[in-house]
């Protein structure tokens, strides 16, 4: 891109920025954001005719059992039927979790997409963004090379694919130490200016967010580090980013940084601190979910929030939102990793799925999701 999608600041700022962390130089008035309405007529569910059914990890009598299940229990379907003569469907069972069941034990019905069914529906099973459940375990994952994009994560380790050979995963919780500094002789390298001004202006909008939510808000401090960086939350890995709640930091590995702008554009980098911002806002405001792959899905998803008012306020390019979309398809976990997976974030089409949410339906369709 010829110009930075979002202003630079001068060598003093940048030196403000390091040793007080990020502050808004301006308040941003709070964008009204309508009430979420249905987003379906109906929400399919089956409902157990068999005095007791097994809910398995994959279709098919000869995976494990994960739970066990009653007459009239109530199950919300998770996607296209699969298996022998698809003879099994992926549900979501209340309390229990994701589990695939015979379909000749179960009645299947429409229920009206209001109260408890569609709010059970809307996070659990629109919260796997129509990627559906895996259809068997794979024995050993096999990193894709048909691309030579890296397998960039947004907050599990990620680690070009052309110099490493397995996707290394980190926790959410590490923090970064080594603050953003200005270049060798004083001048502001443009990544670091970038950096800089989108975390002002990422700070500003949820700032403002939160004030009008009459929510209490802290700004996190905001950083880059290298190899070999300690923190209050653990060792640091090489190519992440991610959000330690215990001191509210912010932080992305410089070597995952320059990539990202060199390689996949400047909003690629903001986005990614977009994504940590949305942690701390789910910190904020105490936002809980079932699953750590919905945590980090509503994360992509309040990062599109911030997208969609960047672009009404002028500041989101074609190109800057092409960025986004590039980094949200290669930041997702491989296709056999399964939903229950503690470190699950989320494949490429549900992360791109839930930055889009937040984009085109604001806050609310995030906050009710999860």
């Amino acid at each position: 891109m010829a110009q930075p999608a979002l202003a630079a600041p001068t060598v003093a700022g940048v030196a403000a920025v390091a040793a007080a962390g990020v502050q808004p130089t301006a308040r941003l008035r709070p964008t009204a954001s309508a009430a979420p309405t249905a987003l379906e007529a109906s929400v399919p569910v089956a409902v157990v005719t068999a005095d007791s059914l097994n809910g398995r990890a994959y279709p098919g009598t000869q995976y494990a059992v994960l739970f066990a299940l009653r007459r009239n229990d109530v199950l919300y379907i998770a996607g296209a039927a699969a298996g022998a003569d698809n003879a099994w469907l992926p549900i979501y069972a209340v309390d229990k979790g994701y589990g695939w069941v015979a379909q000749r034990y179960v009645r299947l019905e429409q229920r009206a997409a209001t109260g408890a069914d569609y709010a059970v529906w809307l996070q659990y099973v629109h919260g796997l963004g129509g990627a559906g459940l895996p259809l068997a375990p794979t024995p050993a994952k096999v990193a894709n090379t048909a691309t030579a994009l890296p397998a960039v994560r947004l907050t599990a380790t990620a680690v070009p694919r052309a110099t490493a050979t397995a996707v290394l995963r980190a926790t959410a919780t590490e923090v970064p130490t080594v603050l953003v500094a200005p270049a060798p002789g004083g001048a502001a390298l443009p990544l670091n200016a970038l950096i800089i001004s989108a975390a002002r202006d990422i700070e500003q909008f949820w700032k403002a967010q939160m004030l009008a939510r009459g929510s209490k808000y802290r700004t996190p401090r905001v950083s880059q580090y290298q190899s070999g960086a300690k923190s209050a939350c653990g060792p640091l890995s090489e190519w992440n980013a991610y959000y330690c709640g215990a001191d509210r930091s912010i932080g992305i590995h410089r070597g995952l940084a320059e990539w990202i702008y060199n390689e996949i554009g400047e909003f690629g980098v903001v986005q990614v601190l977009a994504h940590e911002w949305g942690h701390h806002i789910q910190s904020t405001i105490n936002l809980t979910t079932g699953l750590r792959m919905f945590k980090e899905l509503q994360a992509d998803c309040l990062a599109g929030v911030y997208a969609r008012d960047a672009q009404a306020r002028g500041i989101l390019s074609a190109d800057d939102l092409a960025a986004a979309w590039l980094l949200a398809l290669n930041a997702g976990d491989s296709l056999d990793t399964p939903w229950f997976d503690d470190s699950a974030h989320g494949n490429s089409v549900q992360r791109l799925f839930h930055f889009n949410q937040g984009f085109l339906l604001g806050a609310d369709a995030c906050y009710a999701m999860f």
